[in-house]
């Protein structure tokens, strides 16, 4: 009789084990973050209590990179996801902000533990995150085209020299560059003065031309009067 009753006794226990277990084994989690993020920027995750019953519970979402620590946690301040958040969970819901503190690239390692008010934890895992590296900021500017930019640059300077006084600039202009790409003007510029009257200004090359023009037409009026002189003198 003795035997039966201890026997009924262990069978009652493991009974009441299996069935705690089974209890704990029902418990879940629907959680929800981002697949892949940057290192050192903030992401958000989501977590759903399945099956547990009410009370407060606390959370910890410890995130590993080949063994190592490499996450914050923001519970009023950043911290380390070592540590938990107490009573965050408002109808079995919570949302946390995260981001990866620690210089790592590759897939990490998530393990989320449930706390509840006893002290008792459960751990969940085999969840996964991919980390990469940082943008930088030449990565982010657009990139400029050369070409483009040469293009840009002359219609600019098209479209200041269009905006100039019409009595400036009048006839077509002739240029000559030199070996420093100094710019140099070699037609006539007409430009008005004070009184609306136009002043013409000529460069060397042109007086040196009309000069010459003048002195051709003088010497051949001094050639026909030695010849008249010479003829009357016969």
């Amino acid at each position: 009789m003795r035997l039966r009753k201890r026997n009924c006794r262990y069978l009652g226990i493991i009974f009441i084990l299996v069935l705690l277990g089974n209890f704990s084994l029902a418990k879940e989690l629907d959680v929800n973050y981002p697949d892949k993020v940057n290192l050192g920027e903030e992401f958000e995750a989501e977590i759903k209590l399945i099956d547990f019953p009410e009370g407060n519970y606390d959370l910890k979402f410890d995130i590993l990179g080949s063994g190592n620590r490499i996450g914050q946690i923001y519970d009023e301040k950043w911290q380390s996801t070592y540590y938990f958040v107490e009573d965050i969970f408002e109808n079995n819901e919570a949302k946390i902000k995260l981001k990866i503190d620690k210089e790592f690239e590759g897939e990490a390692d998530i393990i989320i533990k449930i706390r509840d008010s006893s002290g008792t934890s459960i751990s969940f895992g085999d969840y996964k995150i991919e980390v990469v590296p940082s943008e930088t900021i030449e990565n982010k500017l657009p990139k400029t085209n050369q070409k483009e930019t040469t293009i840009k640059d002359n219609e600019e300077d098209m479209e200041k020299n269009n905006s100039m006084p019409k009595g400036e600039v009048i006839s077509e202009q002739k240029v000559a560059r030199l070996n420093n790409n100094e710019v140099i003007d070699l037609s006539p510029q007409n430009i008005k003065n004070d009184s609306g009257n136009e002043i013409i200004f000529k460069s060397k090359n042109d007086n040196v031309k009309e000069y010459a023009i003048y002195g051709f037409a003088i010497f051949c009026v001094l050639i026909i009067i030695l010849m008249l002189i010479e003829k009357q003198n016969k």
